[in-house]
């Protein structure tokens, strides 16, 4: 592959992006149709500081394809909007439904990546995600420049290192701040 990003180990490959992961966009709702019960519907609000916040949510009782599904473990991405590029990782285990404009970066196969993996890497690629994003004031990023991002992927057992050391580093710092307050 040519114009990579940077030197990689020799045990690892530059794949991009959607040669490892599936992208689904979100459903159009029609915001008059929102419920207070149903189905969870995630909307770019709803996603922060890594996370999925259901606690504001509005819902649908709609029954939906697959494609919209949420489900734990997903990586969810704003696409549009001042908070364009902002991901969190869904951790409930209630079924959700994905809004327009909210993208959902699914594992093809775990035996090939791990989502900690997926997660880490793609979360310190705000600023690049960024930069590909389109639009004056509001920017916006399509699935396609997402899944064409260049991915370095290592072995899965590397893979799984590299997540636990950097759990426990950040696992380290929450301790700190504890002690700092």
């Amino acid at each position: 592959m040519t114009d990579v990003p940077f030197e990689i180990p020799d045990s690892w490959e530059w794949v991009k992006l959607g040669d490892v992961c599936t992208f689904f966009n979100g459903f159009a709702f029609n915001s008059k149709k929102f419920e207070t019960d149903g189905t969870p519907i995630i909307r770019i609000s709803n996603i922060g500081n890594g996370s999925v916040d259901l606690s504001n949510c509005v819902y649908s009782k709609d029954t939906l394809g697959s494609n919209f599904e949420v489900v734990k473990g997903d990586l969810l991405i704003a696409m549009s909007g001042a908070t364009t590029g902002k991901m969190g990782v869904y951790e409930e285990y209630q079924k959700a439904y994905l809004n327009q404009r909210v993208g959902n970066i699914k594992v093809k196969d775990e035996n090939i990546l791990t989502h900690g993996y997926r997660d880490l890497f793609l979360q310190s690629q705000g600023e690049e995600i960024l930069a590909q994003a389109y639009g004056g004031a509001q920017p916006n990023i399509s699935s396609k420049a997402i899944c064409d991002m260049f991915f370095p992927l290592p072995p899965l057992a590397e893979q799984k290192r590299i997540v636990d050391r950097i759990e426990k580093i950040f696992a380290s710092l929450d301790e700190i701040s504890l002690h700092l307050v």
